[in-house]
């Protein structure tokens, strides 16, 4: 809420032609699944799109970050799941990975996945996986989100064709070896 004049008139201004994000989540998700479907699917180009875009924070057969959820096994989950969670990512928000809000005494906001505390220290993963560490005593507020801590913004960070590559190669993902140890 802003105490500036006229604000709230003139974001209803500017958004009131703006489908529901619901709606044009469920749009987007539609369009690519019929675009998936008349797609080429190149599986090694869509380990290279998630080496480049995801293994970052997850990991998979053995590579990436832990900082997200494991997907070894993801295939299992189906397209449909896939591209929801993809594009969608805090519809189906596991607990163990919402984000962290943090506001610190000097005004900063922070956002996270909250790893772990060291000592003093609270470490956060922040968007990109780099870790973040704040000094508990520099911690004014602290809550925990309903949102993921995975970019809302999947579809413009990783190009169409790409988006379908990486698909094709996350449903290859069968096996859940990794996880369970056996391999």
């Amino acid at each position: 809420r802003s105490n500036l004049p006229g604000v709230e008139d003139r974001v209803a201004e500017l958004t009131a032609n703006l489908p529901p994000e619901d709606d044009r989540l469920t749009r987007l998700i539609r369009k690519r699944r019929g675009g998936f479907r008349a797609s080429q699917v190149d599986v090694a180009r869509g380990q290279q799109v998630f080496e480049k875009t995801c293994a970052a924070c997850h990991r998979l057969a053995g590579r990436g970050t832990k900082i997200g959820p494991d997907l070894d096994g993801i295939g299992l989950r189906g397209a449909d799941r896939l591209m929801e969670d993809i594009l969608d990512p805090s519809r189906n928000v596991d607990q163990a990975f919402a984000s962290t809000l943090l506001t610190t005494l000097d005004g900063r906001a922070l956002t996270g996945l909250a790893l772990r505390e060291e000592g003093n220290i609270l470490v956060l993963a922040d968007a990109e996986g780099k870790e973040l560490r704040i000094p508990l005593n520099e911690i004014d507020q602290r809550e925990l989100s309903r949102l993921s801590p995975m970019p809302a913004n999947v579809q413009d960070l990783v190009k169409e064709v790409d988006f379908y590559h990486l698909l094709g190669y996350l449903l290859e993902q069968q096996k859940a070896e990794h996880a369970t140890g056996n391999d």
